[in-house]
This record gives C-alpha cells, structure tokens and sequence, in this order.
C-alpha cells in the first residue's frame, strides 16, 4: 500500500508540473460516535479512537474560462492513531485512508471576474480576490487495523471503501506569480464507514450487540496548501 501510494504521488507530480499544482499538509480533529461507544464497552474504559490525524495531499488546478470557479481534484492520505494501555487484550488501533477529492473553490466575491490566476498578481482588493467557498466531495478507501499485545496476537486489518462530503473556507496569500499559499479550515462528513467484524476483534460480542459496526465520522480540519505555478516564467507570464 505505501509503495501504492508513493507511486501515484510521483505520477501526479511529473504530471501536474505542466500546469498548476499543489501541495496540501492537514491535521483533522476527528468524532467517531459508534465506534468510541463499542471500544469503550470492550474496553470497560472510557475510548475516544482517532481524534486527530494527520493528511498529507496533492492537486492539480484547471478553472472555468468566465467564472471563478476553480476544480482541483486531490490525491490525499490520511493517518490516525489510539494507543491502549493496561488492557489485556488490545494494544491499539490504527485507521489509515486513502482520499480521492474533488475541491472545487467558489471565489463567492469575485464570481464574474474573468481574471488569469495567480489572483494576487492582478489589482484589486486582497480579500474580494482571495477568499473562497471551497465544496469537497469525495471518495475513501479506509483500512483499519486493531493491534493485539504481544502475547495475544499481533494484529488484524480490514478494509472498507465508502464517500465523504465537506465544506470549507480559505484564501489565497500570494508569495510570488510562481507560489501561493493557502491557509484553509472546513468539516467533512463521512455518512458512513464499516469496520468489519469490530465486535469480534474484541474478543465478545454479547456485551456490544446494540452498537453497530459502522459508524459516522465528523471531522474538522485546518490546513495549509502551497500552489506552484511551473508554466510562468519569472515575468508572470505563461510559457
């Protein structure tokens, strides 16, 4: 999986670097209502799994000719992990997802301006020309893993395939024609994502069969994403 991962980066760096690109770095603040509920019952403690994690992500930008409206689908990937301790069967929990996204910003301020970005090197008010709306529906791929201490087992991994949906705000601080950065916060939603068998991974399953095994998840983030402009020369021009 991670020589997966690190092979479609590679593709769409050598592909994004004849147009616009970006580079995204995230930490989420995650809420995982049935699942806390079933760890905690398991556990006889009181279990928050995931709350942060970490999400690294690469973009490539392609706009509409008259509106300021700007896609930039995303490769993403996101860790998280909870450590137990002072149980006798569990030893931790781990949910690594693999994100595709498409980001699309609304420049809600700008919206008629036929402008060719980088908006920072145009005239005009800083905030009318970089704040933005940004929608972010995507699809997940999560593989979840529960790790036993060593004298139980070692661990046992699951996968699950499932869609998100978010809303967000940013705005663009200009650097130079060639760079942007982008400060940004918003809330995913995950309507739902199954974790196979997590009852079973407890070692008991009659004390949690009103919980289900899926569960929502509510997520903050706030991140920074830094854009590259390769195709202009040091003229802010294009090549």
């Amino acid at each position: 999986m991670r020589q997966l991962f690190i092979f479609l980066f590679l593709v769409g760096f050598c592909f994004s670097a004849q147009g616009q690109f970006g580079l995204t770095i995230k930490q989420n603040f995650n809420d995982f209502p049935f699942w806390n509920d079933r760890a905690s019952n398991a556990l006889t403690s009181d279990i928050e799994l995931f709350t942060n994690g970490q999400e690294l992500g690469l973009d490539y930008w392609f706009r509409l000719k008259n509106k300021r409206i700007e896609f930039l689908p995303q490769a993403a990937f996101s860790i998280s992990r909870t450590d137990i301790v002072n149980d006798d069967f569990v030893d931790g929990y781990s949910l690594n997802q693999a994100l595709f996204n498409l980001n699309t910003n609304i420049y809600f301020l700008d919206l008629k301006n036929d402008c060719d970005c980088p908006t920072f090197s145009k005239q005009g008010n800083f905030l009318t020309k970089g704040l933005f709306l940004q929608l972010s529906p995507g699809l997940v791929y999560s593989f979840e893993k529960i790790n036993y201490v060593p004298s139980t087992s070692e661990s046992i991994s699951t996968n699950d395939f499932s869609y998100k949906l978010g809303v967000g705000l940013g705005i663009d601080i200009g650097i130079t024609d060639l760079f942007t950065i982008t400060p940004i916060a918003g809330i995913n939603w995950f309507p739902s994502v199954n974790w196979q068998n997590f009852d079973l991974l407890h070692f008991d399953a009659t004390i949690l069969s009103n919980t289900p095994n899926d569960t929502s998840i509510r997520q903050f983030h706030f991140g920074v994403r830094i854009g590259f402009r390769p195709d202009y020369n040091n003229n802010g021009l294009r090549r």
